[in-house]
């Protein structure tokens, strides 16, 4: 309880200091050999916020999608323990090589649908198109504990690997001091982390999201309860079929019978970038 507290006072005087306010939401894993948890912050103008869930199919694993009421997915996990989410706030010169293929509406969808491990992750980026990298940055992390942060320098893509618990975005001068090789992978030690990188104003965040890789659990919190914690069983959820939430609305929701989804197509045909900032 002391080193919580510790820990906690810690978080506050630091974050008044050091929070990197030129970027738009905070994400960081936390590994060791038993445990990887990858946890989120969602920062933008947008306060409809939903969670939804697409099934195992023959080609596809099951996924669950967190974002806002245009069911574009800002980050997910799906039923092989990957998991992905994006800052935003970069400024780099980086147009999409011709020769790359083109997936249909959000690439990032794609490749949680298709991709069990960061490797296979890697390997999709290198043959799809992603313009989103001329402004922002992409975190995958896998069930091992292995990540990989994709983003553009120069006119090209680069693939920063690591097997360490680290992160990047808003709070990312905080992550710095508090991330090490000895920070436990459990809420108790994430989640006051989490919470001393919420960003507010115009972009204040909008919803928590962490995933427990290995146990396929997830965790929701809007900044306006930060005392409730949402838990979500990935497998359960997925067995319902093709359905979603309301954030807001979701802990009446959850004993409710499913929302189905009935518009939204596997990929969205329609191409369009969604600018998080």
């Amino acid at each position: 309880m002391k080193r919580i507290l510790l820990i906690g006072i810690f978080i506050f005087l630091i974050s008044t200091l050091s929070v990197i306010q030129s970027y738009a939401c905070t994400i960081f894993v936390l590994t060791d050999r038993d445990k990887t948890l990858f946890f989120n912050n969602e920062d933008y103008t947008n306060s409809v916020t939903r969670i939804w869930f697409l099934p195992a199919s023959k080609e596809h694993y099951g996924v669950a999608y967190v974002g806002f009421d245009n069911n574009w997915a800002q980050g997910g996990i799906n039923s092989e323990g990957l998991a992905f989410d994006w800052v935003s706030g970069f400024q780099e010169q980086y147009v999409p090589n011709s020769k790359l293929s083109r997936a249909r509406s959000n690439p990032s969808e794609k490749m949680l649908q298709t991709c069990a491990s960061v490797s296979e992750a890697i390997t999709f980026y290198k043959k799809y198109r992603e313009p989103s990298f001329a402004y922002a940055k992409i975190m995958i992390v896998d069930k091992s504990g292995f990540s990989v942060i994709i983003g553009a320098r120069n006119g090209e893509l680069y693939f920063d690997t690591s097997s360490q618990s680290r992160g990047f975005g808003y709070g990312e001068r905080l992550l710095n001091d508090l991330l090490t090789k000895s920070t436990r992978p459990d809420m108790e030690t994430g989640f006051p982390i989490l919470q001393a990188c919420y960003q507010q104003g115009e972009y204040a965040t909008k919803y928590s999201s962490v995933y427990d890789l290995r146990s396929s659990e997830i965790f929701l919190v809007l900044p306006d309860s930060q005392k409730t914690i949402i838990n979500i069983n990935l497998p359960t959820e997925l067995a319902k079929g093709r359905h979603y939430y309301d954030m807001s609305d979701i802990k009446k929701q959850l004993s409710e019978a499913p929302r189905q989804i009935s518009r939204i197509k596997r990929f969205i045909t329609n191409l369009y970038l969604y600018f998080k900032y």
